[in-house]
């Protein structure tokens, strides 16, 4: 990286550390953004294991580029040896958490992970109409604004991945970025990010979720863009003339939430200005989940079931249709021509460390109440274990998990 001395000639640069996709940057510099993502990853794992992938400019450039750098470092994590499987007791425990879950309702609100079909967004909330006396599962806001932070930095080369996208297209297109709006921002991950990645512009957290936008300022402070981070309560489902003319606006795992993504986007599209670009982050073609194959608890065939329960519940809770959506041909229908799209990637190989470990862990503390009707005793009784802080066989104690995410990345522009 240092040899670039700041920029390469190539379409993508794909940077990779302790096995994780740290940074992707797109025809352009490299240096600043390479090395505010490694400096979020531990020190002595990204010394043992840093690979660099540069894509030649005949190459499709970032899932080229994220695939060369994840193989390298694939290939610096041998896999471990298989554990013997192992069954679990607690059929009568997990019927009891099974009705409990029926009663208590909700299969999941705003900012929820979907991070058994390919993992959540960072920082994400619906930011439409919800009730927010509480936050989703019967959680404390603050506990719940927590838990997306992590979401957030667990999976911020994802962010990383789109946001260099959007500045190559913004500097070849020599858009100046005053103003950002990131819709549905949930604690404002995505929105901090932004405002680290165009210095010179102001970014506006924009959610339904007044809990969550207040935990907005302290993580801008915290990064360094304290000043020019700010938030808005705003429903996606309402008017949008209230947030004000906008040069990007960024909107990640949220528009499927909407019953009328058409409008939503005719709305957006009404805010930018002419030139300026909509981001979509959304569902990807689908990664394999964390639990590794083979997996030695439980019953045979539990990892599939479980996954294809998770998936039932989350097609049943969104809108009709909310997982296929054809984005291109929706932004083409609102007026915006779409200049770039894509898959963006995370994998990350075993072992996972504690932060990504605890990220596993709330997926499969959601999908308790995703899967509650949808797995019989024995398996409830395994993902129980699994979700545990304190069970013995906890992800959180489990050295071969691993984590790989995919989202498909679309950028838009008002003309």
């Amino acid at each position: 990286v240092g040899s670039t001395g700041g920029a390469v000639s190539a379409d993508a640069v794909v940077v990779a550390a302790a096995g994780v996709v740290v940074a992707a940057v797109v025809a352009g510099v490299v240096s600043t953004t390479v090395v505010a993502a490694l400096s979020a990853v531990d020190a002595g794992a990204a010394a043992a294991s840093v690979a660099v992938a540069v894509v030649p400019a005949d190459s499709a450039p970032l899932h080229a580029a994220s695939t060369a750098a994840t193989t390298i470092a694939r290939e610096m994590h041998p896999a471990l040896p298989r554990r013997e499987r192992r069954r679990l007791p607690g059929r009568a425990a997990a019927a009891a958490e099974a009705a409990e879950a029926r009663r208590t309702g909700a299969l999941y609100g705003p900012g929820v992970a979907h991070e058994h079909h390919s993992a959540h967004d960072p920082g994400h909330t619906h930011g439409h109409g919800h009730d927010h006396h509480q936050a989703p599962g019967d959680r404390d806001w603050a506990e719940f604004g927590a838990r997306l932070q992590l979401e957030g930095d667990v999976a911020m080369p994802i962010i990383a991945g789109a946001i260099a996208r959007i500045a190559a297209t913004a500097q070849a297109d020599d858009l100046t970025v005053d103003r950002i709006l990131d819709v549905g921002s949930g604690p404002g991950v995505a929105a901090v990010a932004l405002a680290a990645a165009f210095p010179g512009a102001s970014a506006i957290a924009v959610d339904a979720s007044a809990p969550l936008l207040e935990l907005v300022h302290e993580r801008a402070v915290a990064h360094g863009v304290g000043e020019r981070v700010h938030t808005e309560v705003a429903d996606l489902e309402q008017s949008l003339d209230m947030l004000g003319a906008a040069d990007v606006v960024w909107a990640s795992m949220v528009l499927h939430h909407v019953a009328s993504p058409s409008d939503t986007l005719r709305q957006l599209h009404d805010v930018l200005r002419p030139g300026g670009l909509l981001a979509i982050v959304e569902f990807g073609r689908g990664a394999r989940g964390s639990l590794p194959a083979g997996f030695d608890v439980g019953n045979d065939g539990f990892v599939d079931r479980h996954a294809a329960a998770v998936t039932a519940a989350v097609t049943e809770h969104l809108p009709p249709g909310a997982m296929t959506l054809d984005w291109p041909a929706l932004l083409t229908a609102a007026g915006f021509t779409v200049v770039d799209r894509g898959e963006l990637e995370l994998s990350v190989p075993a072992p996972l460390d504690d932060a990504a470990r605890r990220y596993v862990l709330q997926g499969l503390q959601m999908s308790q109440r995703m899967a509650v009707d949808r797995l019989d005793a024995d398996d409830l009784a395994t993902l129980a274990a699994l979700a545990s802080e304190d069970d013995a066989h906890s992800v959180l104690n489990r050295d071969d998990l691993t984590l790989d995410v995919d989202r498909s990345f679309f950028l838009a522009r008002r003309d």
